[in-house]
């Protein structure tokens, strides 16, 4: 299983995601205690976004990345 590369930009809280089938960004840090983190991932064609609502402060970056590990790109039909 591959781990997503996240690579944080400073102090504007925004991150680069890369995984073997998509690219995007995160939004917000979990470490910061902030009620919203947002990841968007691109693949070519498509983009699917992730909202992490409210108590973000419960939520870790390898929870996170759990979830971000599930998406699969899937072939039409």
């Amino acid at each position: 299983m591959l781990k997503p590369i996240v690579a944080y930009n400073g102090d504007t809280g925004i991150f680069f995601l890369q995984t073997k089938d998509l690219r995007g960004f995160q939004y917000g840090n979990p470490r910061d205690q902030t009620q919203e983190i947002v990841d968007d991932l691109f693949v070519e064609g498509g983009k699917i976004e992730f909202t992490f609502l409210e108590n973000c402060a419960g939520i870790s970056q390898s929870e996170i990345n759990r979830v971000i590990q599930t998406v699969r790109r899937v072939s039409p039909r």
